[in-house]
């Protein structure tokens, strides 16, 4: 009889444990689970894929020293311009950035060879290498600045004087860097860069223009600097704690964005999650559960994340109960059943 009534109890047990809420076991589970992920690999954003000159290539703000001519006038440190010319005495000037040192030093010889009777011994090298980069927008102090390969984008504003004020408004909102650049055209959020997100910090290469501009970007370039934008984030909205956008990042994955939204809240169906990913002309939608690793997506940018909500009416919530309850008596009969067999 004791090995009947052990058996009874674990029945019920084992039929109430089966019926439990799916948010309860989720809460168990993947949460703690998702937690742990995100304090083992905060997101982070991914650099800018900065295109590097070589080593021995001359950049705009370089300083250049040349040594060795007779005439000492010529001889001295100057500074290559941010549109890359070298101004040097007897009004000679000659084009430096973008060449390497050693083909500057045969056009320097070539421009001293009108006032030197020998120019062998003329040796240009780099002195010190700063980057002039271009500041324009919303600032106090728009204009040129010199700066160090690896010094930041909050150096840049501080040598401008700072945002314009009202720029932190939302009138007027300076939210966005817009880098022009030799790999191309980058944006920046001001909001992720100021809140740690310090990998976003340029890789100087001289003759760089940043422009501080609002969210729509300036009458140009509205439409495609709004389109390369969302492009940069991955959207997680519905029945989360903390919906809007985040950063995109490879490394990441749906789990990884999910906690950085705050997790599910109570009422969110977490068998029943979308994903709306955009296409060249139109846009495709994947369902998929968050407790089946095998079904979620891998992200990408652009991507939208919908934790849809829990429709189940409080009548449905109460028909699964009594069904829940109607199991575990049928469990019980089936014991009795068996205990008067025996």
């Amino acid at each position: 009889m004791h090995k009947i009534c052990s058996l009874t109890f674990l029945l019920a047990l084992v039929a109430c444990s089966s019926t439990a809420p799916k948010w309860q076991e989720t809460e168990r589970t993947e949460l703690a689970k998702f937690q742990s992920a995100a304090l083992e690999s905060p997101d982070r954003v991914e650099p800018i894929d900065w295109q590097s000159r070589p080593e021995n290539e001359v950049a705009p703000g370089f300083q250049i020293r040349v040594r060795g001519a007779a005439d000492t006038e010529l001889n001295g440190v100057f500074q290559t311009d941010f549109r890359g010319y070298l101004d040097l005495p007897y009004e000679l000037r000659v084009k430096a950035a973008d060449i390497s040192i050693e083909r500057l030093q045969d056009e320097v010889r070539r421009a001293y060879s009108a006032y030197l009777r020998s120019t062998a011994n003329v040796i240009v090298e780099i002195y010190e290498r700063q980057y002039w980069v271009q500041a324009q927008g919303l600032l106090n102090s728009p204009g040129q600045y010199l700066l160090r390969q690896n010094s930041s984008l909050a150096e840049l504003i501080r040598q401008a004087d700072g945002l314009k004020e009202g720029a932190t408004t939302r009138e007027v909102q300076a939210r966005y860097a817009r880098i022009e650049h030799k790999g191309g055209t980058s944006l920046v959020n001001l909001q992720d860069y100021f809140s740690g997100s310090y990998s976003l910090d340029p890789n100087w290469q001289g003759g760089e223009v940043v422009f501080f501009q609002t969210e729509m970007g300036d009458a140009g370039a509205a439409g495609d600097t709004r389109q390369r934008l969302e492009r940069q984030y991955v959207k997680v909205l519905g029945q989360v704690r903390s919906p809007g956008s985040y950063p995109y990042d490879r490394r990441s994955d749906f789990y990884r964005y999910l906690v950085a939204a705050g997790g599910p809240v109570e009422g969110a169906n977490v068998d029943n999650i979308s994903l709306i990913r955009p296409g060249e002309n139109s846009s495709r939608t994947l369902s998929f559960r968050m407790n089946d690793a095998r079904s979620v997506p891998a992200i990408e940018p652009g991507d939208t994340i919908i934790v849809n909500p829990d429709t189940t009416t409080a009548l449905e919530r109460q028909g699964n109960i009594m069904a829940s309850f109607a199991g575990v008596l049928s469990a019980l009969a089936a014991v009795a059943l068996l205990a008067v067999a025996l």
